[in-house]
């Protein structure tokens, strides 16, 4: 499964930590959506050892970058169609 999350403006691929102690439905309940304000609310988030994993899963790639922007937006747009 390939997991792309946003948080405070940056993307991260968490496609290999799919054993996510919260479970994997978490990381793809936010696949192509931020995530920022739940990362920021769980308790040990901002331990030393998940910064820096999610220095290790940054995208960085900004052809990927734009890709992802488009495709969030694209699913937004999708969701915001179907609740009428």
């Amino acid at each position: 499964m390939i997991c792309h999350v946003k948080m405070e403006g940056h993307w991260f691929d968490l496609s290999s930590y799919l054993n996510h102690p919260g479970g994997i439905q978490i990381l793809k309940k936010f696949h192509l959506r931020d995530a920022t304000e739940e990362f920021n609310r769980i308790k040990g988030h901002q331990e030393g050892y998940v910064q820096h994993m999610l220095e290790n899963t940054e995208i960085r790639d900004p052809d990927l970058q734009k890709s992802l922007e488009e495709r969030q937006f694209l699913e937004q747009t999708k969701k915001a169609h179907h609740h009428r």
